[in-house]
């Protein structure tokens, strides 16, 4: 598809190759034009151009990214933050949490908790409930959430 005559075709190309590096929101790539000197208008023609190609997807980015979060093990909290610092909508933040499942949450922060257990060799459990607490409330994890997973995570290693 040949852009319209009236979009840059050098900004084009620069937006497409930052968006080759990794997958980017149309927010990431506008400020990213806007920031190399591209006018607010000239940057919205090029992400609305791109989009119509299909090149940028907000959607499809924010599923994609949810799930890289889910695989490096965060918490909702920090999912949410990261989703909102790319700069989606909230009304689109908020349907792809809708997919983030709270029982899975669960799961993924006992084994980060259990990790932490056998990588430290701690025997006094308030110290190691403490850093596995402050582990997992980093990466996200409720306060909840955390103190459940380092209850079931200490009764494991007992």
């Amino acid at each position: 598809m040949e852009p319209p005559e009236d979009v840059n075709r050098q900004a084009i190309d620069r937006a497409i190759r930052f968006i080759e590096h990794r997958a980017r929101s149309k927010s990431e790539t506008r400020d990213r034009l806007m920031r190399w000197g591209y006018s607010s208008d000239a940057s919205n023609q090029v992400v609305a151009y791109l989009e119509s190609c299909g090149l940028l997807d907000d959607q499809q980015f924010a599923t994609v990214f949810l799930g890289e979060m889910l695989r490096k093990g965060f918490g909702f909290n920090r999912v949410r933050g990261e989703l909102l610092r790319k700069k989606l909508e909230r009304d689109l933040v908020e349907e792809v949490l809708g997919e983030y499942s709270l029982d899975e949450e669960l799961g993924r922060a006992v084994g980060l908790a259990g990790q932490l257990a056998a990588k430290f060799d701690i025997d006094d459990s308030t110290i190691l409930r403490r850093k596995m607490m402050g582990y997992l409330t980093r990466r996200g994890y409720s306060r909840d959430v955390a103190l459940e997973a380092c209850r079931r995570a200490c009764d494991i290693d007992t």
